[in-house]
């Protein structure tokens, strides 16, 4: 598909080139497009085009997903603030599913659905099944230009297929740690994925005082990861690597270390909340992230993913594989980590190379 923009009778008027000629398709008339030179729109298709084929901004779309996952965390802090947060198990072995997740979730579905009616989104809180409510969250304009800040950060955009975008979403990273009152470990994720690979990431932190993090890579770093670069080795004489807080894996976790980092010093921090641990890293605060258990899930790295390899870092299986963010086929297999990871900003090929030893047994 191609565009073109023309003036045509004092009008901003854009035409789709087709076998036979151009037709015009006027920009709606409540755009801005003709004051701004950073102007959105959502093209009316032929008939015959399928959703999968439909043009996708992402720098629009990241956007999106910035304002997504600020909305989202506003409804946790909503619900933390009101002191009901109607905790529930999602299965039998405890699984909390808490209010904040529920009205995040709506948020960012809300949000995203609607700039992007054909987009692929994943979210963890799925099985709910609350799309419909999220159908009718925003009742602000449908056309949203992508701010200045924004453009001046990311002047270079870049359009997809629509089909070739999943968008993986956790409402509320952390949500043990919310019910416990440790809201620092509390996160809000949303990743997008294109044809597979993780290209941008947003982490937002509701609290304390409410920070996102935001990469897209090859194209921009938000103002807060700027000062972040790899390191081809570890500054530090002692290694220290984030893991879970899960009593019931910490012995396992401490002897894959000894035989992963062997010959190194290295410290184990126990942290809660996949993205928070992935933030630690990008800003330094730990060296790098160790999970080694089957248990977890695409949306919880997803947003991680994409922010470290946008800027210059790491995430891989513990024998080198790459994680595959495609749209899953199957909600119980296609969405699991099955291969365990460690995540990094060190350019250290040694860390990878004891992962993949540990589980091989070399």
């Amino acid at each position: 598909m191609h565009w073109m923009k023309v003036w045509n009778g004092g009008r901003n008027v854009l035409f789709r080139r087709g076998n036979c000629g151009p037709s015009p398709l006027r920009l709606p008339r409540h755009s801005s497009a003709q004051t701004s030179p950073f102007f959105t729109w959502r093209p009316t298709f032929l008939a015959d085009e399928s959703p999968a084929d439909q043009p996708i901004s992402l720098r629009s779309l990241l956007y999106r997903a910035i304002l997504a996952a600020e909305r989202g965390g506003q409804e946790v802090i909503s619900v933390q603030n009101s002191g009901h947060l109607a905790t529930r198990s999602k299965s039998i072995c405890f699984n909390p599913v808490t209010l904040g997740d529920i009205r995040s979730h709506v948020a960012i579905k809300g949000t995203l659905r609607q700039a992007f009616p054909s987009l692929t989104i994943i979210s963890e809180e799925d099985e709910l099944r609350l799309d419909s409510d999220a159908d009718y969250l925003d009742g602000r304009k449908f056309y949203e230009e992508v701010p200045a800040w924004l453009t001046e950060t990311v002047p270079v955009d870049e359009v997809v297929r629509s089909g070739d975008v999943a968008v993986w979403i956790d409402p509320l990273d952390g949500t043990k740690e919310f019910t416990a009152g440790l809201y620092e470990c509390v996160t809000v994720l949303v990743g997008i994925a294109v044809k597979g690979r993780p290209v941008a990431g947003v982490i937002h932190c509701p609290f304390p005082e409410g920070r996102t993090y935001w990469a897209w890579e090859g194209k921009g770093v938000c103002s807060h990861l700027k000062h972040v670069h790899t390191k081809d080795s570890c500054p530090n004489d002692v290694l220290r690597i984030a893991v879970s807080k899960n009593p019931m894996n910490a012995g396992e976790v401490q002897h894959f270390a000894e035989k992963a980092f062997h010959g190194r010093s290295f410290e184990l921090v126990p942290m809660g909340g996949a993205g928070y641990k992935i933030v630690q890293v990008c800003t330094g605060a730990v060296d790098g992230y160790l999970h080694i258990t089957r248990n977890i899930k695409k949306w919880d790295i997803c947003a991680g993913h994409g922010l470290v390899s946008a800027m210059g870092g790491r995430l891989q299986g513990l024998c080198g594989q790459s994680v595959d963010y495609t749209a899953p086929v199957d909600m119980k297999e296609d969405v699991a980590v099955r291969t365990g990871f460690l995540c990094t900003m060190h350019d250290d090929a040694g860390l990878f190379d004891g992962c993949r030893s540990a589980v091989l047994g070399i």
